[in-house]
């Protein structure tokens, strides 16, 4: 299992001081057992996450249909995987998580769900897509594509480690506003060896 309990203590800080979220509970658990390599990689995530929170799960059956995009009762999971790893977030707010290793990424590839600007006044053109899969993810009842939303307002935290935010529209803010008064809308990108992750707080 992967050790992410400096990433979470840089992300509590910041929570708290940022945004003056002090009940933030968050979890990142991600392994190279559950990577996209291994035969039904996206059931073991699942059962992982029914292993550790099963009294948030109220249908183990229907958890485990991968037709279904997983949800947990009063808190929040968000699953990824990729060729090193698998995993999963667990928070009490909306969030979303993508994992992702750099070397499969080019810049023409990002470039494609870009907005004109936004690699520019990105610190990493590659840190755009963990970023914007990880938004995708938290807000995909109110979004269809990762083209029609930017993520900007890049801070660097520590080394490899950045926060942003998703920048709305007028539109798009109306709606998160309808939809949810407890908003944070603040994401995290860091680096662990070639691993870029991603996750954000809708």
């Amino acid at each position: 299992m992967i050790n992410f309990s400096k990433e979470n203590l840089i992300i509590h800080e910041h929570i708290k001081s940022f945004c003056s979220v002090r009940d933030l509970k968050l979890e990142i658990i991600a392994k190279p057992d559950w990577r996209s390599m291994i035969e039904e990689h996206r059931t073991l995530i699942r059962k992982g996450i029914i292993e550790k929170y099963n009294h948030y799960v109220s249908d183990s059956s229907a958890f485990l249909n991968l037709n279904i995009v997983p949800k947990l009762n009063e808190n929040f999971v968000s699953i990824s995987h990729s060729n090193d790893a698998g995993g999963f977030v667990f928070a009490n707010y909306p969030v979303g998580f993508d994992l992702i290793e750099q070397r499969r990424l080019n810049k023409n590839v990002v470039q494609r769900i870009c907005k004109p600007g936004e690699i520019e006044r990105s610190p990493n053109p590659f840190y755009i897509w963990p970023a914007k899969e990880a938004v995708f993810k938290a807000c995909s009842e109110q979004l269809t594509v990762v083209t029609e939303f930017e993520v900007g307002s890049w801070e660097k935290l520590n080394d490899d480690f950045f926060t942003f935010n998703m920048i709305r529209t007028r539109a798009q803010q109306q709606t998160f506003d309808l939809m949810n008064s407890r908003q944070i809308n603040r994401g995290y990108v860091f680096r662990i060896a070639e691993v870029l992750y991603g996750i954000y707080f809708r």
